[in-house]
């Protein structure tokens, strides 16, 4: 109690002690109270931060082995690389995403599907032990086609030695090509069963024996590989009955790469030989170049354009939608023959062992002349 003058007395001593120290004391119990609530307050964010982050690690990696989502709020937009005259024209060079402007008078295309979602169950066959359940390759840093050609051929492997896929996105991809824009437009996508503790086999640029890759590309393979390319926007199919991709630009007969470059009377003996059974057939050249640089091949005919120099993501997805494709020694359209459902050309003495069977052979023979199957289907 306090006494008369406002002093607290000291209990059981009869000593008065200043109301003053009764407020300091009042005020210390303040304080450790606020310390501690504040304290536990920045406690728990720290940890709430700190959790945050591991789940954040934790998806990013997850992330980075299914491969970049195909969902996306804008839609892909392509031009067109078709010539609209009559004759052989060069198709102007077009940055990647530019859009294309709708014709007057014609309504714009419909909107492309929906876009699954990046990784989906694709029934394969697996079987645990070895040291790895999955396999991935990754580091290459060449043109489009031979980095996605090893990814195409680690999944065949993965289905072919009944383990799982992982898709490692490419990091790089040469000839100003957008290494996050081409990952979008190849679909490609790690299986399901894919986590974080899934032991993954890496390759280093392609995978071992990608030489008989060809027999691993069965039609189920194929098919799921096709699948996955058409699971992100594509533009328009090919418009044209045959399609023939001739390697210049990065190879010249100069520079004696026979292993890549094919000489101009091939394509001008393929195309005579071609328009003389099929007389209504279109077919279109997609190359890098000027037009001076094919007459010899297309001499003049109307009935032969050329694409030049056009968007990569349009002539890749013509090569793999033409009704007949005519390959080069290029894993860029190698690797579209082997999503390509219809028929498959290649012209050379001997077989490559990256293609997938019925592949059809044209041989080279004596005095500009080719050597086509007896059986050959034309028209």
């Amino acid at each position: 109690g306090y006494d008369n003058a406002g002093a607290m007395q000291r209990k059981g001593s009869g000593v008065p002690v200043p109301r003053r120290y009764h407020h300091r004391c009042i005020g210390m119990v303040v304080c450790i109270a606020v310390l501690a609530s504040t304290s536990g307050f920045f406690g728990y964010m720290y940890y709430y931060g700190q959790g945050n982050n591991l789940h954040s690690s934790l998806q990013s990696r997850l992330h980075r082995l299914r491969g970049p989502s195909t969902n996306s709020s804008s839609q892909d937009e392509y031009p067109s690389d078709a010539p609209t005259g009559g004759g052989p024209t060069t198709s102007p060079s077009r940055a990647l995403g530019a859009s294309s402007a709708t014709a007057p008078g014609t309504s714009p295309p419909p909107p492309p599907p929906p876009s699954p979602p990046p990784s989906q169950h694709r029934p394969h066959c697996f079987h645990p032990g070895d040291d790895h359940d999955a396999i991935a390759v990754t580091g290459h840093r060449d043109g489009f086609g031979a980095c996605y050609s090893a990814q195409l051929q680690a999944l065949a492997l993965a289905r072919h030695t009944c383990k799982h896929y992982v898709f490692i996105p490419f990091q790089r991809v040469s000839h100003n090509q957008d290494a996050q824009v081409m990952n979008r437009f190849c679909g490609l996508a790690s299986d399901a069963e894919v986590t974080n503790r899934t032991r993954v086999k890496t390759y280093h640029n392609n995978v071992d024996g990608r030489q008989y890759s060809g027999r691993w590309m069965t039609p189920s393979v194929r098919a799921e590989l096709l699948s996955l390319y058409r699971s992100t926007p594509k533009p328009d199919d090919c418009p044209y009955d045959v399609a023939i991709h001739i390697r210049r630009g990065d190879v010249t007969a100069a520079a004696k790469m026979e292993t890549r470059w094919i000489d101009d009377w091939v394509y001008a003996a393929l195309i005579s030989d071609w328009l003389y059974h099929c007389p209504d057939a279109s077919i279109a050249i997609y190359s890098e170049g000027q037009a001076e640089q094919f007459r010899n091949i297309t001499r003049a005919d109307g009935r032969v354009r050329l694409v030049l120099n056009g968007d990569l993501r349009v002539t890749y997805h013509h090569l793999v939608t033409a009704p007949v494709l005519v390959v080069a020694h290029s894993a860029f359209s190698v690797s579209a023959g082997l999503l390509n459902p219809n028929r498959i050309i290649y012209p050379g003495n001997r077989n490559s062992s990256e293609l997938p069977g019925g592949t059809e052979y044209v041989r080279l023979g004596t005095n500009n002349q080719l050597v086509w199957d007896s059986n050959m289907r034309w028209c």
